[in-house]
């Protein structure tokens, strides 16, 4: 992939190019209609399809956190078929750009004047442009309509909450897979391992967590997926691994939520939390149908 870090910049791009714009978190069904809808368009055309896409959140939602972090969300984006990806810091420069000027420069630097959007597409200073700003300059504009479940519309926002609330069933219907974490195994305090339930502890503070509480999850380590119950609270995620014995640090694991079954609680001593531990290893052999 072709990344260019600078919408200001003049790139000398001869062939006409296309267009979706967005951050993309979760890279959620409607992305993925969009994207497919930009690249089948380019191919028909025989234009360049471009996304252009920020490496931070806006600052109105730095609070919770992307669902994906930037190097994952690059890579959806890449195995959607994109190949050339204008990468932008969300600063005041770009924030202050005004649409028509926004238009200009994606024109000017990379010869682009085809946009394919969502219908509610708004962009530049005080998010002022939208469809008709584009019209208004002559760009050609295919509308990509928005995707819907149950009758509700798949949003990033509405993603967000799920996880958030730790609805991560309703969040992978939405997303069309499972919400997951990667990160690198550190030692924690070993506590599983002392009453037999030895866990993977991991971190990434690039992506959001789910709400408090354990999940029945699969696990991948080194290319092999596991099913697994994991442990989330605050920031702390830990996983068991069923039929996994080599508990090693300083490895990248990816951990796919599939459905939360029960909330954190308190415990008084080490036999009540063992006897909670069995019970749930049992719900999530039983979620998975194992024997």
């Amino acid at each position: 992939m072709k990344i260019f870090y600078d919408l200001f910049k003049r790139n000398h791009v001869k062939k006409n190019g296309i267009i979706s714009i967005g951050y993309f978190d979760s890279f959620h069904l409607g992305h993925r209609k969009l994207i497919g809808e930009l690249v089948s368009k380019a191919e028909a055309l025989k234009k360049i399809p471009y996304v252009l896409t920020y490496i931070n959140l806006p600052q109105k939602n730095k609070q919770n956190g992307p669902v994906l972090d930037l190097d994952t969300r690059i890579d959806f984006i890449r195995k959607a078929g994109i190949r050339d990806l204008i990468l932008c810091e969300f600063n005041e420069r770009f924030h202050s750009t005004r649409p028509e000027n926004f238009i200009d420069l994606l024109k000017d630097n990379y010869n682009i004047n085809h946009y394919v959007v969502g219908s509610e597409f708004h962009f530049g200073k005080n998010k002022q442009g939208s469809v008709q700003t584009l019209l208004k300059k002559n760009c050609m504009v295919d509308i990509v309509e928005p995707c819907n479940i149950d009758g509700e519309r798949i949003s990033t926002s509405l993603i967000r909450k799920m996880i958030l609330s730790g609805d991560v069933e309703q969040a992978a219907r939405m997303i069309g897979r499972k919400f997951f974490i990667e990160g690198i195994v550190h030692k924690g305090k070993q506590l599983g391992r002392i009453i037999g339930f030895p866990t993977m502890n991991i971190r990434n503070e690039k992506s959001i967590y789910p709400g408090d509480g354990t999940y029945a999850t699969k696990t991948t380590v080194k290319g092999e997926e596991y099913f697994s119950m994991t442990y989330v609270d605050g920031l702390l995620i830990e996983t068991n691994l069923f039929g996994y014995g080599d508990y090693q640090y300083n490895l990248k694991i990816k951990i796919d939520f599939f459905k939360k079954i029960r909330d954190n609680k308190p415990f008084s001593n080490i036999d009540d939390l063992k006897i909670q531990l069995f019970n749930d290893l049992k719900t999530t052999r039983s979620y998975f149908k194992l024997k």
